[in-house]
């Protein structure tokens, strides 16, 4: 008698076992997360095996359509005559939690229920970070307790994964009596659970990284090469300004167009640090050659007598002043893409020269003595934008020659 009490003391505490599945991990967290996996189930016939998550897809595309999603909960087949309430959380390691801006959960048996049917709560755990959670409610049936859990992003730029990043999902499932009252957890095949994807599972992250990288500097060197190529294309524009002027404009660009190409060649990204600093590249070397362009002024002499006619003249041995037998024109252009562009010009002239020798004059230009070579200021003007203002200058010039 004994013997067989035993036997069956021995069958209720192992029956106790199999009804009490629990992987003996405590939650660290108010809102049940923990650093390592586990199942809470009632159940004597549930698999926590079959308590899974699938590997996260990033989908990028258009504004509003960037999203990470995978599938969660319990993927065997089990007929239940109730319907159940499936709830997700979703805590992201910091720097891939900063992207995403909401959270929702798709299932294809599910039943609208206002009650129970929520997304995008966001919340703080007890260890401060962000949790992301949503529910929603599944007919009974023998379909799998499994919703599709869709991260909404903000942005998807270079995504920081390193070997600490990881994806960890909290799901529950509970059963829902005949007045939609949640039956108690520690009755039936109700569960909690903890699933968490370390890096190592976030390989399409990976790829996206690699794929980001490999077509961004692209696009920024074809950024700056666009506004490169409008600049020019409209200093080269027939008429716009003279041909001389063109080229000199056409130079300064390129040169800063040159520089900034090889800065981004060179720059390395291996960060969304490294991919601002890509894109402030970008936009320095644009700002840069469009502050060339809208700055340029060019000036030059467009008309000038090619030489000083004395007549005929028996030259003295003593110092004399001889005046030209016409006046002498000059006559420059401005060149300006803003309106209140101001500068001058410097002009120089060269000594008289007879059988190849100087004769060491001087010139007496508005009643001021200037010396062969020497630079002097000619004029302050603001000529108009964009268009050509010619200056006409009718100076006598009168030499002495000595």
């Amino acid at each position: 008698m004994r013997k067989i009490t035993y036997i069956i003391s021995v069958l209720i505490v192992g029956l106790f076992a199999i009804v009490y599945n629990s992987n003996s991990v405590s939650a660290a967290t108010s809102m049940g997360f923990s650093d390592q996996e586990y199942t809470d189930s009632y159940s004597l016939f549930f698999d926590s095996s079959q308590v899974s998550v699938t590997t996260p897809v990033l989908q990028t595309g258009s504004v509003g359509n960037n999203l990470i999603y995978y599938d969660a909960g319990y993927q065997g087949s089990r007929f239940t005559v109730l319907n159940r309430v499936l709830e997700y959380r979703v805590k992201l390691s910091p720097s891939l939690a900063e992207f995403v801006d909401g959270i929702s959960v798709e299932s294809s048996n599910s039943v609208d229920n206002d009650n129970y049917n929520y997304n995008n709560k966001v919340t703080i755990d007890s260890d401060g970070q962000k949790v992301f959670s949503a529910g929603v409610l599944v007919q009974r049936g023998d379909s799998p307790q499994v919703a599709r859990i869709i991260l909404h992003l903000k942005d998807v730029g270079y995504m920081p994964i390193d070997s600490n990043s990881y994806i960890a999902t909290y799901m529950s499932s509970k059963r829902i009596d005949m007045l939609g009252q949640e039956i108690e957890k520690r009755i039936g095949d109700n569960y909690t659970a903890l699933r968490i994807l370390n890096a190592n599972r976030l390989t399409d992250f990976e790829k996206h990284n690699d794929d980001f990288i490999k077509n961004k500097k692209p696009a920024e060197l074809n950024r700056l090469k666009e506004v490169r190529d409008s600049l020019i294309r409209n200093a080269q524009t027939p008429n716009f300004i003279p041909a001389a002027s063109s080229n000199k404009l056409t130079a300064i660009i390129s040169k800063i167009y040159d520089d900034y190409y090889n800065m981004l060649q060179k720059k390395r990204v291996v960060s969304n640090q490294d991919l601002t600093e890509l894109v402030a590249i970008t936009n320095d070397g644009i700002a840069a050659m469009q502050t060339a362009y809208d700055n340029f002024t060019d000036a030059f002499m467009d008309q000038i007598t090619d030489f000083l006619d004395f007549g005929t003249l028996d030259i003295s041995a003593q110092p004399m002043t001889y005046q030209t037998t016409l006046p002498q024109r000059m006559q420059w252009r401005g060149i300006a893409m803003k309106a209140e562009s101001n500068y001058t010009v410097r002009v120089t002239m060269s000594d008289l020269y007879h059988d190849g020798k100087p004769l060491g004059a001087t010139y007496l230009m508005e009643g001021r003595v200037r010396y062969p070579e020497e630079q002097f200021w000619y004029g302050v003007n603001k000529p108009n934008i964009k268009k050509e203002k010619k200056y006409l200058d009718k100076n006598e010039s009168k030499p002495k020659s000595q």
